[in-house]
Formats: C-alpha cells, structure tokens, sequence
C-alpha cells in the first residue's frame, strides 16, 4: 500500500516516512496540498493520503474539498487528517459524509499514526483486491456517477 504524506513541515515528513517504511509502506511525500492534488490527479492508483490541516499554496480543508468536488479523485482512498487546531471539524464537518475520512490530533504519539495507517490500509485493500479478483474485473472509464 502506497502513503501519500502531505505536510509543509520537512521533519514531520521525514519522521512520518522512516516509521510508515519500517512498517513496510510504500511513501509518497508532498509538501503541500496543490503538490499532492498533482499526485492524486496523475495517479491512480490506492492510496491513503495523510494530510496536514495548515499549509500554503493549498490547505488540508482546500484538498479535501476539492477531492469532493471530483468524486473520482476519492475513489480506492482514505484520508487521515492531521491537526493542532482545538476544533479541526468546524473546516471539515461536511465531508465526513462523503470522504473516508479520520482525524488525528496533533501533537500524536507515532503508534497512534502507525495503529491508523494499519486499519486504512486494510479497509482500502480490501475491497480494491476483491473487486479486481472478481469476475467484472478492472473497468476503464468514469464510474464516479
């Protein structure tokens, strides 16, 4: 599984890809949310994208928003949302519904980041493999409607 960290702060995403290539993940770094936007519409492929909430050129809110906005963006992915905001749901609230979507509170001890990574990676595989071993197969084209 491919881990997707998207944060301006160079030491977070270092500290967060030497842990997730420990636990043998495969790592993807952005360092801000446009950057990642770039990866997300490049590839395709599953992915769990750890984003930072404050970050110029484009925010963790702004990303997620646009990925709602552009359902195929989503499709084979779960975000985890990382904060030092008290109240980070007042940005995020609506999407809940629509993206899968964790938040985790910074500061974070690293097995609370590695425990999640853990279960969305399952909860993305999962479903992905089934589908891809069915008897449909993988289908070309815009499924998003």
């Amino acid at each position: 599984m491919r881990v997707l960290i998207v944060d301006d702060n160079d030491d977070i995403r270092l500290s967060l890809r030497m842990v997730l290539e420990d636990a043998d993940y495969l790592v993807s770094e952005a360092a801000d949310g446009q950057a990642a936007l770039d990866i997300l519409i490049e590839n395709d492929e599953p992915l769990l994208i750890v984003l930072d909430h404050h970050m110029p050129r484009m925010n963790g809110p702004e990303l997620l928003q646009h990925i709602d906005q552009h359902p195929a963006l989503a499709r084979h992915r779960a975000f985890i949302f990382m904060s030092a905001v008290h109240d980070p749901m007042a940005d995020i609230a609506p999407l809940f519904a629509r993206l899968p979507l964790s938040i985790l509170q910074k500061p974070f001890d690293i097995t609370d980041v590695t425990d999640l990574v853990g279960r969305l990676a399952e909860a993305i595989a999962a479903p992905v493999a089934a589908y891809e071993h069915s008897a449909y197969g993988p289908v070309d084209g815009d499924l998003s409607s």
